[in-house]
């Protein structure tokens, strides 16, 4: 549109557009962070068999601020009788580099 107007006549229409972006990236934001909390990963398992019943499959992680513990929780509900297992594991981000910083 600017292309073909000019911009002292698509002001309007740029100022919609930033208003706009500003209001779906906070909406966003805070839906992410009310609702999604630590969670990297919500997806649902499926048994291709048919035996098995389906498994709703969540993985968060935590880090909190000035720690060097990590921690990844993987958390899977039965949907049958809605049984929840939930298996943690813990790492030191020390661990994961040497004295060299590699």
């Amino acid at each position: 549109y600017d292309y073909f107007t000019g911009f002292p006549k698509s002001f309007p229409v740029l100022l919609l557009c930033v208003v706009g972006y500003a209001l779906l990236m906070s909406a966003l934001s805070l839906f992410s962070f009310f609702f999604e909390k630590t969670y990297i990963y919500s997806g649902i398992k499926r048994d291709s068999s048919g035996f098995l019943t389906d498994c709703c499959v969540n993985v968060a992680t935590v880090l909190k601020r000035f720690d060097h513990n990590y921690t990844v929780t993987i958390t899977c509900i039965d949907s049958a009788n809605k049984v929840v297992n939930t298996q943690s594991e813990f790492c030191s981000l020390a661990d994961l580099f040497d004295s060299k910083g590699n």
